[in-house]
């Protein structure tokens, strides 16, 4: 099966951390799914996504990928627009679907 996304045992920890951020995340994310990423604020989402995009790089473990990723910055300060509203929208209805189907794992 062509994988377009694979983590394999990675952790990550920003300088002066005691703890890694991000531990043992193995995943899975194959071409053409829409994938949520959802938590708590502080959690690791930007910082998994920014692994992803290949902006940070894994203190252990790695990432493999088929094409590419990008990382889109985060708005707060203004509403989405209708497009942005539908997007959030059906990524919610098939997060935890997808999530399942991604294989996600975390230690």
């Amino acid at each position: 099966m062509s994988r377009f996304l694979q983590f394999d045992n990675v952790a990550f920890s920003y300088p002066g951390m005691a703890e890694p951020l991000l531990g043992g995340v193995t995943a899975h994310f194959p071409e053409g799914a829409w994938t949520g990423i959802v938590g708590a604020n502080g959690a690791g989402k930007t910082t998994l996504l920014k692994l992803a995009a290949g902006e940070l790089a894994p203190t252990e473990g790695h990432i493999r990928q088929i094409g590419s990723a990008r990382y889109a910055v985060q708005r707060t300060d203004a509403p989405p627009d209708d497009r942005t509203r539908l997007t959030c929208i059906l990524a919610r209805r098939t997060s935890k679907a997808t999530a399942s189907a991604a294989g996600l794992s975390s230690g």
